[in-house]
């Protein structure tokens, strides 16, 4: 929820440049002619023919994109000479300070968001609720500022609010 993807009505020139805010996935035929650009804040995400999901976190400012197949460059749009290229199964986290990391990853949990799964793999209890609160569309006050930074894992498919945090307090 609250992604926003931007696009004209008519591609001008030769790439097909679109911006996202938030999070989508894409699958892109290879067009060699015609490249095909994600702008996501300052990280660019030219696509070379591919399947891959990128997801813009405002709050810890940042940027992640996995590759499922295919390839995709990466670049930062003020360091267009310093590129990056991603191969299946990898991540790259662009932060806020410009750099781009890159990590491999699971892309069923990467992607468990496009089929209605909700997932998190030892993560921090605050970025665990700001998934839930995007996910659900709620805010949630953590009371016990002391335990945001402790980590859990998790795993619900079309399950209520409710259900999810009663089975997180168990936790």
């Amino acid at each position: 929820s609250g992604s926003i993807l931007i696009y004209p009505k008519k591609f001008k020139g030769d790439t097909r440049t679109l911006y996202l805010t938030g999070e989508a996935n894409f699958t892109v035929k290879k067009d060699k002619e015609h490249p095909f650009v994600v702008q996501t804040g300052d990280l660019n995400i030219e696509v070379l023919g591919t399947s891959f999901n990128v997801c813009l976190d405002n709050d810890n400012n940042s940027i992640e994109t996995s590759l499922i197949e295919g390839s995709i460059r990466l670049y930062d749009s003020k360091y267009p000479s310093e590129t990056f290229i991603l191969k299946p199964n990898q991540k790259a986290i662009y932060s806020g300070n410009r750099k781009i990391s890159l990590y491999n990853t699971d892309n069923v949990k990467e992607t468990a968001w496009t089929r209605d799964h909700l997932v998190f793999e030892s993560e921090k209890l605050s970025s665990v609720f700001h998934k839930i609160e995007r996910w659900y569309g709620v805010n949630i006050e953590l009371k016990c500022p002391e335990i945001a930074n402790d980590r859990i894992s998790g795993s619900f498919k079309n399950e209520q609010l409710p259900y999810v945090m009663e089975a997180l307090k168990i936790q």
